[in-house]
């Protein structure tokens, strides 16, 4: 069952005009988040009430896994709120050294070796849509990117 179908069931068939922009928003995260079920019924109370409500900091993470794969960032999309901490558990799954950097908020982790590990945390300061990659080597390590987006 798609998200504005359980939500116009669950309240009555109201829900505000912008809702649709933010559940397509959720349904996308949902898709590309494995830690997050598609599931209405597991959704959290506070993030399934704010998506009712059409706020944006709803989906926001605080907390994030990204892995490292040669020739990959999983997840793509990172969703964060300004002025809102996000800490970043970093694992290299890759057979070759990769790193993370999202340089608009000044984040650059060492090199990771196969198999390791580093947590890193920022707060940002300024709302948009700004990248992250590896760049083994001083170049952007082909497929190895994504998007950070702050509202």
């Amino acid at each position: 069952m798609r998200l504005d179908t359980s939500l116009k069931c669950l309240l009555g068939g109201w829900y505000p005009a912008n809702a649709r922009q933010y559940l397509q928003e959720a349904e996308s995260l949902l898709t590309t988040t494995h830690t997050i079920t598609r599931k209405v019924g597991l959704l959290t109370g506070s993030m399934f009430l704010a998506i009712a409500v059409g706020m944006p900091t709803a989906l926001a993470q605080t907390q994030v896994e990204v892995t490292l794969l040669d020739g990959a960032i999983q997840p793509q999309q990172i969703v964060a709120a300004n002025k809102q901490k996000v800490q970043i558990a970093v694992h290299n799954e890759g057979n070759q050294v990769h790193n993370l950097v999202i340089p608009d908020f000044y984040v650059f982790t060492q090199n990771l070796q196969p198999g390791e590990s580093v947590n890193v945390s920022f707060t940002p300061d300024k709302t948009g849509s700004f990248p992250y990659y590896s760049d083994t080597g001083g170049k952007k390590e082909a497929g190895m990117q994504g998007k950070l987006v702050v509202h």
